[in-house]
């Protein structure tokens, strides 16, 4: 018989199955890019293409977790007054974007701290992942995902980014606030997970606590924050007031020479009153003389003389007396 003409050669054989595993690798890697992490700011361009602009001019909130960097999806919450709760939130991911309808995570249990100017958000994840990597890279911490938060400075539109930085154990060691608008860090919070006699312990530097050292934002956001040493003998005052919620740059300014150390005289006190100067009141008792008290009679018992008593002798009854 001959050989069969449809019959693959060992070669070709391995050669086919080089081919079909490539196949299959590059059908894997069109998938998974199809279901790739994206940035909010992809996330709010897609839902804006399809919902329109105007309905995310004020937005309360912004959040994706899971992030390595950048998450998959994408939750996002705004203001909408057609909503009874005027709350409606949307989602972004696998490439595509959903109306979730309205939101009741807030009203009435909480409310939202504020309302964000979507023109002041020029910060998107990605940006703040890269000053937020940085702040770590100084404090020598490492971690394998993010999450993101997106909200308003309580009681302003003002953005801030909040990214909490989770390691391989599932531990939070580190929570970083970035602004929104310029990309200035505003408060760093440090976690050192560890282990004592007592068992799980937890060391904690936050940035804004008391006694911590003053750190001073350059103009660039993506060099990260600096120390800046402070001198004792200088006051700190702000160079003006301001709703944006971002660390200003401040002025010191030396206080004077010659401060007055006298003390404005102390108002006239006056002087306790001592007990043995507290003269008792006398108490008066009306005036009346002793009566002699007149002991009674003891009752004398009757004597036999008296008429009281009378002599009974008895009768006779005529019987014989006893021998």
């Amino acid at each position: 018989m001959g050989a069969n003409p449809l019959a693959l050669s060992p070669l070709n054989q391995i050669i086919m199955k080089i081919f079909s595993t490539l196949s299959l690798a590059v059908s894997l890697s069109v998938t998974s890019a199809c279901l790739a992490a994206h940035t909010s700011q992809e996330a709010l361009e897609a839902l804006e293409r399809r919902y329109g602009a105007e309905k995310f001019t004020d937005i309360v909130s912004i959040t994706g977790t899971d992030g390595v960097p950048s998450p998959s999806e994408w939750w996002i919450v705004v203001r909408d007054p057609r909503m009874p709760s005027t709350l409606h939130t949307y989602w972004s991911g696998d490439r595509r974007v959903t109306d979730e309808g309205e939101n009741r995570d807030y009203y009435p249990r909480r409310m939202p701290d504020g309302f964000v100017n979507r023109g002041k958000l020029q910060i998107d994840s990605t940006q703040a992942f890269v000053v937020v990597e940085q702040e770590a890279a100084k404090m020598q911490i490492g971690f394998n995902e993010v999450s993101y938060e997106l909200k308003a400075i309580t009681l302003t539109d003002e953005p801030v980014w909040n990214l909490t930085l989770i390691d391989a154990r599932g531990y939070f060691v580190g929570i970083v606030s970035v602004s929104g608008r310029t990309g200035n860090v505003l408060r760093k919070v440090w976690m050192t997970p560890g282990t004592s006699r007592g068992g799980f312990q937890m060391g904690v530097s936050d940035s804004i606590a008391p006694g911590e050292v003053t750190t001073r934002i350059p103009d660039v956001p993506s060099e990260g924050a600096t120390q800046l040493p402070l001198n004792p003998t200088e006051r700190l005052i702000p160079t003006e007031p301001s709703r944006e919620g971002d660390i200003q740059d401040i002025v010191p300014v030396p206080l004077p020479e010659e401060v007055s150390t006298t003390l404005p005289p102390l108002p006239e006190v006056a002087q306790p009153i001592r007990p043995e100067e507290v003269q008792e009141p006398t108490r008066q008792t009306p005036d009346v003389q002793p009566q002699p008290i007149t002991p009674e009679p003891e009752p004398q018992r009757p004597s036999t003389n008296d008429d009281l008593y009378e002599e009974i002798t008895p009768e006779n009854d005529g019987s014989v007396p006893g021998p």
